[in-house]
């Protein structure tokens, strides 16, 4: 037997079919949509990162940094001497030149002689003679033959006697013009024939004192001289170990080995000396020095001068990257401003105390972002802080 199907109903199962299959074409795209990012959606958020402004930045470690001191000082002797006569006469000697090292004792520059030597010698017969005198006033005495008082005359002027033989040895010995400690002769005033005396002046352009006839100073150790402000002075002590500069360059070690008690009173600085081992005298005195003069020592950042900023408020600080994705290149984080507490200053940078034991310290493209900005972080090849 077979069945026909009429017009009418063929109709309605072909719209009940279509209309099946519209139903199963919706609900696949709500069940079975692709979860991947179409190109479109890609090339978005590539433009989207593209459009965050870059900085670069170094991951920073706080280091413990002595804090210093740094004044300016000046190289001065130890010791400095003039040597003038104590004695008339003429230079017959002059034994060493200018700029000759010498030994505590080393003999100068002789004076003539004359009759001093003479008298040395009368000086010493009138001691022995005196002496007899004496020995024979007490022998006397003792015995009763003669009184009291001539002993004590004879005794009188065996005193006397030996007085005048003392002076007469010191003025032969003034005769010879001595190093009083060992160090260099920085100037030699007179020439052979020169007279000299106590109250003699001699050539005046080239010593300070017209009676000066040598200069001998002592550079070893060679003393520089500093001051220190009313407020950093408390923070001094004896003994310190300092770094010091030459002007010519050459570095060296020196240890303070004088506070002044008293302040200047017109800069209301005090003076400090530091003595630097000399040796070899080649540190002249003169010359004008660095010193660098520890304090304490605290944990705190290198931060070079070109890295510093100024925010919106007018403070001087530091940017940083907080909140750093790991995104590989396209490393996103977020600008930071960290006022500076300035520990300590270096040529070129400061020492601040203020960040956190680690900081992402932007160094590159600080001056055009702002605090709270979105950036792409890159990390600097030379990535670790200026340890000076």
């Amino acid at each position: 037997m077979q069945y026909t199907i009429k017009g009418s109903n063929k109709s309605k199962l072909i719209a009940y079919v279509l209309a099946a299959l519209i139903v199963l074409w919706i609900l696949s795209g709500v069940f079975f949509r692709n979860t991947q990012p179409t190109i479109k959606e890609n090339i978005h958020n590539s433009m989207a990162v593209e459009a965050l402004p870059k900085v670069q930045y170094i991951k920073s470690h706080a280091v413990e940094h002595k804090k210093n001191i740094y004044v300016n000082g000046i190289t001065e002797p130890k010791r400095m001497v003039n040597l003038k006569a104590e004695v008339g006469g003429k230079i017959t000697k002059i034994l060493v030149a200018e700029g000759q090292k010498v030994a505590q004792g080393d003999v100068i520059m002789e004076i003539e002689e004359r009759e001093r030597a003479a008298l040395l010698e009368e000086a010493k017969a009138s001691v022995h003679k005196r002496e007899i005198d004496y020995t024979a006033a007490k022998r006397l005495s003792l015995k009763g033959f003669q009184a009291e008082t001539k002993l004590a005359e004879a005794s009188s002027q065996l005193e006397m006697a030996k007085a005048l033989l003392i002076q007469a040895q010191i003025n032969l010995d003034n005769t010879k013009i001595l190093s009083p400690f060992d160090g260099i002769v920085n100037l030699i005033n007179a020439e052979l024939g020169t007279l000299v005396g106590p109250t003699i002046s001699v050539d005046t352009t080239r010593a300070k004192d017209d009676r000066t006839l040598a200069v001998i100073i002592d550079t070893n150790p060679i003393v520089i001289s500093a001051f220190i402000s009313e407020q950093n002075i408390k923070k001094i002590t004896l003994d310190t170990l300092c770094d010091i500069e030459l002007i010519t360059g050459k570095k060296f070690i020196g240890k303070i080995s004088y506070i002044s008690k008293i302040s200047n009173p017109v800069t209301r600085t005090f003076r400090i000396e530091i003595e630097v081992e000399n040796p070899d005298y080649s540190i002249a005195s003169g010359l004008t020095t660095f010193v660098s003069i520890p304090i304490e020592n605290k944990q705190a950042h290198y931060v070079s001068s070109s890295d510093l900023s100024i925010n919106e408020e007018g403070k001087i600080g530091v940017k940083i990257v907080e909140d750093l994705s790991d995104e590989g290149e396209n490393q996103t984080g977020i600008v930071g401003f960290v006022a500076i507490s300035a520990y300590d200053y270096n040529k070129g940078g400061v020492w601040i105390s203020s960040l956190p034991p680690r900081a992402d310290i932007i160094t590159l493209g600080q001056a055009f972002v702002k605090e709270g900005q979105k950036v792409i972080a890159i990390l600097s090849e030379n990535n670790s802080n200026i340890k000076k």
